[in-house]
């Protein structure tokens, strides 16, 4: 529930819990993803680390399993991202 503009706890446990499964092989990504779409609504710049190609090449094995798998991680990165973005949206008016 969103009270006095906060994102609820219970609020943001659901959507989650419903959203990726914890341990989910597809999970670092969805995160990694939702962080570039939120920084790229923010204008935000990120500086690439010398572990990403590592961290991305673990990526590659769910990508070779499963050919759909960067669409899937991309579909459930969007709605993480849209979902935080509306909620910073509704927390920024209130706070107006």
């Amino acid at each position: 529930m969103v009270q006095a503009g906060n994102i609820g706890v219970q609020s943001v446990q659901q959507f989650f819990s419903g959203l990726i499964i914890a341990g989910s092989p597809l999970e670092p990504a969805v995160a990694e993803l939702t962080a570039a779409f939120v920084c790229s609504h923010l204008g935000l710049s990120t500086e690439p680390r010398p572990d990403h190609a590592q961290y991305i090449g673990s990526w590659l094995k769910v990508l070779k399993a499963d050919k759909r798998a960067i669409f899937t991680a991309a579909s459930k990165a969007q709605q993480a991202a849209d979902f935080m973005i509306q909620q910073s949206d509704r927390t920024a008016k209130v706070a107006a």
